[in-house]
């Protein structure tokens, strides 16, 4: 979350809307970072 926001510490205009896209990003980022670890993680398989 916080490298999500460095543009803004170089002076970039924080408002709603761009908090909103840094939030959205990280919600996509996960969801993209959970699935890759199923598909590429050899050592996940049944339970079985």
């Amino acid at each position: 979350m916080v490298a999500l926001h460095f543009p803004y510490a170089g002076g970039l205009a924080l408002t709603w809307r761009s908090e909103a896209l840094v939030i959205a990003s990280l919600l996509a980022w996960t969801i993209a970072w959970d699935y890759l670890w199923f598909v590429l993680n050899p050592a996940f398989g049944p339970l079985a």
